[in-house]
């Protein structure tokens, strides 16, 4: 829902200047604009800008999960969006 968090997952923090550095500019906006988009400020202080991790070895592993492919997965998540009438086909 939020393509622009995934923008600034690689913001810094510039302690070194008063300014803050360039790249932590995006998450200010979001900070800015994240109570029209549904998300509180205290969301995107806590959740923008720092690199997601995750690992579902573990799953993999003790449960035989299998995960699809991330492209065919996203593919059939546009696919129900358009099904549904909620954005069109272009």
């Amino acid at each position: 829902d939020f393509p622009a968090l995934a923008l600034v997952s690689g913001t810094t923090t510039s302690f070194a200047t008063s300014r803050p550095s360039s790249t932590e500019e995006p998450k200010f906006m979001i900070w800015l604009m994240a109570p029209s988009v549904g998300m509180t400020r205290k969301e995107v202080k806590l959740n923008v800008g720092y690199p997601w991790k995750a690992n579902n070895s573990k799953s993999i592993a003790e449960l035989g999960m299998k995960y699809r492919p991330l492209k065919e997965t996203i593919t059939e998540f546009f696919g129900q969006l358009v099904e549904a009438g909620e954005i069109e086909k272009r």
